[in-house]
């Protein structure tokens, strides 16, 4: 079981040395990459089958970044296809790390649930370090966060919708596992999530001759983005929906990733701190 333990947290090191500059054209994520994919293969967590299919998805992100137009629609299907059947099938399966297992976090949430998704969090970082100038530099950062605290009216206007329709109530609380929560919610699932709608598809779609092809790239990643929350509801879907419309403006705006992270990250840290979550039981 250590070796599993030891797989997910050279996963987590790897993610974070997005952010560390590159030296003499070597980015240390790239070696980070390799070393958990291989103590993924060790520990079972990725069958052998799908570490060709990583590995091969690596070769497709950096075949996409200088395509010619055609070839480049071309690439973006296959990263899609190879992307989607990664994350959500039909490869064979992941063995995820299971963090928080049916936590209720008051009495009347829907216990929750937290696993460490290894293959979307694997695309995600790969489409980021590949695709993706990062941000380097304390001004930098300093600015990005700016960016953020202009968003929090935004934010607050979704957790209130989400109070107005009876989706949540509000909670006040600091759950004695907000740390974990904190680690598998930013480094793994928003990063993934934004990486995917962000890079994938809307700065894909905007590109494309179509009238308003800027707004439309914000406006369908977010309904899809919605129906991706299905399960939970059409309250949640309404909910997910508003939200991811919020981080492909954020991204369209700012033109930076860490932006729209951060207020993914923003609003679900402002969900579990004052609301119930995940939501109340029906």
């Amino acid at each position: 079981m250590w070796i599993k333990y030891l797989t997910f947290s050279c996963l987590f090191l790897t993610v974070c040395a997005l952010w560390i500059p590159k030296k003499n054209n070597k980015q240390p994520w790239t070696i980070g990459l390799f070393v958990t994919l291989s103590l993924s293969l060790i520990a079972k967590v990725t069958p052998p089958l799908a570490i060709i299919a990583i590995l091969i998805l690596y070769g497709l992100l950096i075949l996409y970044g200088d395509a010619s137009p055609l070839y480049s629609a071309l690439l973006w299907l296959s990263i899609v296809v190879l992307a989607l059947g990664l994350a959500v099938g039909p490869m064979p399966k992941f063995h995820n790390l299971l963090l928080l297992h049916e936590v209720q976090f008051s009495p009347n949430a829907i216990p929750f649930t937290l696993y460490l998704n290894f293959p979307k969090t694997i695309i995600g970082l790969m489409i980021i370090g590949i695709n993706l100038e990062r941000i380097h530099t304390i001004p930098e950062w300093k600015e990005a966060s700016k960016q953020v605290i202009y968003r929090l009216p935004m934010i607050m206007l979704i957790i209130a919708s989400a109070l107005m329709l009876g989706y949540v109530k509000f909670e006040p609380k600091l759950p004695n596992t907000l740390g974990i929560w904190m680690i598998g919610n930013l480094f793994f699932d928003c990063l993934a999530e934004e990486a995917l709608g962000r890079v994938l598809l809307q700065d894909f779609l905007k590109v494309l001759p179509l009238k308003y092809g800027p707004y439309i790239a914000v406006i369908i990643p977010g309904l899809l983005f919605g129906l991706a929350h299905a399960a939970g509801g059409l309250t949640y879907v309404i909910l997910a929906t508003a939200a991811g419309i919020l981080y492909g403006w954020v991204y369209k705006v700012t033109n930076r990733i860490e932006v729209s992270i951060l207020t993914h990250f923003m609003l679900n840290l402002t969900h579990i701190l004052l609301l119930t979550y995940p939501a109340l039981i029906a």
